[in-house]
């Protein structure tokens, strides 16, 4: 979720306006001010929050079906510069291959997060 939050922080030229509180991202509206509203980021939780970011970012989905020894059944590709599009993660819910797929094509395979949300 914090790295989604940050693409969303990035693009909307928000990104002071990203915080960690209680364990959790947090994206606070009114330009970041601290006792202001704050935005949910429980994207890869709630659907409501997850499906609109997939499809903004125009992220395609096809699930495999439930193959034995196939953990992730939802590979996702993101349509790169040129209009063609390209594998870029996959899950185990549409939900979370989109996001990740998402995070991979905007980040990069690896992403720093906050040492307050390290596992």
């Amino acid at each position: 979720d914090w790295a989604v939050a940050k693409i969303i922080a990035t693009e909307e030229d928000q990104l002071s306006a990203l915080r960690v509180e209680h364990g959790r991202p947090v994206l606070l509206h009114d330009g970041g001010h601290p006792h202001g509203p704050r935005r949910s980021t429980r994207f890869s939780t709630f659907p409501e929050h997850g499906h609109p970011i997939i499809e903004r970012h125009r992220i395609s989905l096809q699930h495999l079906g439930d193959r034995v020894g196939w953990s992730a059944r939802w590979p996702a590709w993101v349509p790169d510069g040129d209009g063609e599009t390209i594998p870029a993660a996959s899950g185990p819910t549409m939900l979370l291959a989109g996001l990740r797929c998402l995070v991979a094509a905007r980040l990069g395979p690896t992403v720093d997060v906050p040492q307050e949300l390290a596992p």
